[in-house]
């Protein structure tokens, strides 16, 4: 069995943390819409690992931290989700304000049981979509 490589914290994002802590930049060359930007780095003595996809949702989220929980575990995971599902921000189809707030909790809470270290979160519920 191989080890999984540990990090103190992950930040698992949209694209409006993509530039707290460090810089996320994204790929030039990358043929993906909306792939996700990676960044490792150290903040005094936390390692810090930041993933940041433009225009997620919660289901984008919980398709890369699976991706992730291959090769790496966190002691903290902190995931901000929620402003992709604003009617003025989403480009892509509106989900009522349960069903959005139905799939970011049940995301959080499969990411949760993912890695060993606590979960949290950032959010901006959609209370202002559609109905």
């Amino acid at each position: 069995p191989t080890s999984k490589k540990m990090f103190d914290a992950l930040l698992l994002t949209d694209s409006i943390y993509r530039h707290v802590g460090v810089a996320c930049p994204r790929d030039p060359y990358s043929k993906v819409k909306n792939a996700a930007a990676e960044v490792d780095f150290m903040l005094g003595n936390t390692s810090i690992k930041k993933v940041a996809i433009p225009g997620a949702r919660a289901d984008h989220l919980l398709a890369e931290a699976s991706r992730l929980a291959l090769e790496h575990d966190f002691r903290e995971v902190i995931i901000h989700v929620g402003a992709n599902y604003l009617p003025f921000v989403s480009r892509a189809p509106l989900l009522n304000r349960h069903t959005a707030t139905g799939d970011i909790i049940d995301s959080l809470e499969v990411i949760d049981s993912l890695f060993t270290g606590n979960t949290t979160y950032s959010f901006t519920l959609p209370l202002a979509s559609a109905t």
